[in-house]
């Protein structure tokens, strides 16, 4: 399967570099993945987690508050409002038990990055338990 290039950019954070195989995304309407020689595309990102399927088979998970993934001539540059890494997740005590949704149009940045970390923690625990 071929690669694209992969650049994964936010506040405050080092540049992160991948040789991806594919790379899913929350879509604001809903998720997308996207693989090598894909059309252009440009799509806005609600809170969720992102999912990379690099060129050595290995997978990487990140959470995600909000941003843009754009694809053009096989590189693709996702751009995160806030981008939690695995082992920065956790279920904040508010969430403990509870379904990890809320109105996101209403959601403060805080809710959001809880969310996110949550929803992240959880995936990894899932992996874990696979």
């Amino acid at each position: 399967m071929a690669s694209f290039h992969l650049i994964v950019v936010a506040p405050s954070r080092s540049m992160l570099e991948f040789d991806a195989l594919s790379i899913s995304v929350p879509g604001a309407a809903g998720h997308i993945g996207v693989r090598a020689h894909r059309e252009p595309l440009l799509v806005s990102l609600k809170v969720g987690l992102v999912h990379i399927r690099q060129a050595d088979g290995s997978e990487t998970w990140f959470g995600v508050t909000g941003g843009f993934l754009e694809m053009i001539d096989n590189e693709a540059t996702l751009l995160a409002d806030q981008l939690i890494r695995p082992e920065e997740s956790a279920i904040a005590s508010h969430l403990e038990g509870k379904p990890l949704t809320f109105p996101q149009e209403f959601a403060s940045e805080v809710q959001k990055s809880d969310l996110a970390s949550a929803l992240l923690h959880r995936r990894l625990q899932q992996r874990d338990h696979q």
